[in-house]
């Protein structure tokens, strides 16, 4: 038996290894339900079709990024597997977010610097008054100021922000 995609909602996806026991981190499209931290079971999208996986553990990073770890997963081996693979929740369990929450929603989406793509936004941090976007450049984590003075354009529906950012600002981390 099979199940109904429009039974659920995607809500994420695995974007790496969390520690050396097969932990998770999930980036998720939207802020993460709190309400939802008691969940016994997500599903992935695995050759597209929704596999079960039960939850041993949700411990939040931020309001967009979620370390779990599931009972069937226990090496970075067979966790490795998950990997950029989409993260579903039953429709019945999902509590719908406010239309407004700013920044918060662009975890997933393709940055660009001008014209130069510079990766997909992992994580949306939500340092007070300055969110910044996380990204991994040359195995070097990235922060850009999630700053609508230097955002040019958000396409939604391609999932793309573009942004012109201060000279030298990629230079201080990726010449340390």
């Amino acid at each position: 038996m099979s199940l109904d995609k429009n039974d659920f909602i995607k809500v994420g996806s695995i974007s790496r290894l969390h520690g050396n026991f097969g932990a998770v981190v999930l980036i998720v499209y939207d802020q993460f339900p709190e309400e939802l931290d008691e969940l016994d079971f997500l599903f992935i999208d695995i050759d597209n079709g929704l596999v079960p996986f039960a939850i041993n553990q949700l411990k939040f990073r931020n309001q967009t990024s979620v370390i779990i770890e599931l009972e069937e997963i226990g090496t970075p081996a067979s966790a490795e597997l998950l990997l950029d693979r989409d993260v579903y929740f039953e429709n019945s369990l999902f509590v719908e977010q406010p239309a407004d929450s700013g920044f918060f929603s662009f975890a997933g989406f393709s940055l660009f610097d001008g014209g130069k793509l510079l990766g997909e936004i992992e994580e949306v941090i939500p340092y007070p008054d300055n969110p910044v976007f996380q990204l991994t450049i040359e195995k070097k984590e990235i922060l850009i100021p999630a700053s609508s003075d230097l955002v040019q354009e958000i396409d939604e529906k391609e999932k793309i922000i573009r942004m012109t950012l201060p000279d030298g600002l990629l230079d201080l981390f990726l010449n340390n």
